[in-house]
């Protein structure tokens, strides 16, 4: 049986497997990022700044930490930049986790959480998922009684479900760390970054990938009490923030209307693509936030197998065994553009159409 950690190892390396000799799928709805790219202001940002900013060492980490810490009603001393929210989990993890340390998260959830844990030395112990793909809450809550750290996608990816901040809420009664991942908040859900100033164990993450369209930035940033963040305040790398990600970020929490357009392109795609799934006699198992999941085992043994067959047609989507096998009959689709979503459809149509000419075959 594959390993958990070569499944996550699988995982990440998924979208380069996607790729041709350095080009990417046409119709790739893998990657969960802006359909619209980045927003003109930002473009223009980069543009101005290009040379300055590839010449000189990142200077303004400071005041940017404090702009999105004013925008949150938050100090300063309150935000962190990183480089991206993989790395935000790897200082996470290097400062709370160790030899003997435990984190709990839903099984069906970011797996780069498990990694960071697991290359800590600690145990990465997963709670099953409820019959509707959300977080089965009363083992949830008796996991989380005996955890260090506590780990909450909301919006949960791959599923793209939001749960009830009030449940959330109970997993660090006993003084655990709960991190609450958000990247993908602007999509959907309840943000807990306001409860961090009651909360002084709680870290709220959250990503310029998605909605603000900087996923090749790389810049992400982590709300919690000061003194929370002082231990990953020190593991910080100097410089691990490029100048032009920051001023790319600068720019891009300048122009809000870009994210509410963002998400109302991202919202109707999202769903044209699900009622089209449906409509081709695909079972979607669950459909929000920016992402919907696809039961693909009618036409294919796994998902693996349906993807392979996807790629031909120069489409993509993840293979959601890779995150756990209870789950490899299901795909994760992310909406991408109008062209990139039509393709898709088209691929996925030929693929079935195949299979189904497949099985008349055997019949006759």
């Amino acid at each position: 049986m594959t390993s958990l950690s070569q499944r996550l190892k699988a995982f990440l390396q998924q979208p380069s497997r996607d790729y041709a000799h350095g080009a990417p799928l046409p119709y790739d709805l893998s990657l969960m990022t802006n359909p619209l790219g980045a927003s003109p202001l930002v473009r223009a940002a980069v543009a101005r700044n290009g040379a300055d900013d590839l010449v000189a060492y990142p200077h303004h980490i400071a005041s940017l930490e404090a702009k999105i810490a004013a925008m949150h009603g938050l100090p300063a001393p309150c935000i962190m930049l990183t480089a991206g929210l993989v790395a935000a989990l790897d200082i996470i993890a290097e400062a709370y986790l160790e030899p003997g340390r435990r984190q709990v998260r839903g099984e069906l959830s970011f797996p780069y959480a498990g990694i960071a844990a697991r290359r800590c030395g600690a145990h990465d112990h997963r709670v099953p998922m409820n019959q509707d793909l959300g977080l089965a809450w009363p083992a949830m809550w008796q996991a989380a009684a005996a955890a260090d750290v506590v780990y909450v996608c909301n919006p949960n990816n791959p599923t793209g479900l939001t749960e009830d901040v009030a449940d959330i809420d109970t997993l660090d009664a006993h003084g655990q760390l709960l991190v609450i991942d958000e990247a993908a908040i602007e999509y959907g859900g309840t943000s807990m970054l306001s409860t961090i100033r009651r909360h002084p164990n709680r870290l709220v993450l959250r990503t310029f990938s998605k909605a603000y369209g900087l996923a090749g930035a790389r810049i992400a940033y982590v709300a919690a009490d000061a003194h929370t963040l002082a231990p990953l305040r020190r593991l910080r790398h100097p410089f691990s923030l490029t100048g032009s990600a920051l001023t790319a970020a600068r720019a891009a929490l300048d122009h809000p209307h870009h994210v509410q357009q963002t998400c109302h392109h991202v919202h109707r795609m999202l769903a044209d693509l699900m009622s089209t799934c449906r409509d081709l006699g695909l079972r979607v198992l669950t459909c929000g936030a920016g992402l919907g999941m696809v039961d693909v085992r009618p036409w294919a043994p796994n998902a693996r197998s349906f993807l392979d067959r996807l790629h031909a047609h120069g489409a993509g989507a993840v293979d959601c065994g890779l995150i756990s096998p209870q789950y490899d009959g299901a795909i994760r689709i992310a909406p991408g553009d109008v062209a990139a979503n039509a393709g898709f459809l088209r691929a996925i149509a030929a693929v079935m159409a195949h299979e189904n000419q497949a099985v008349l075959q055997v019949s006759a």
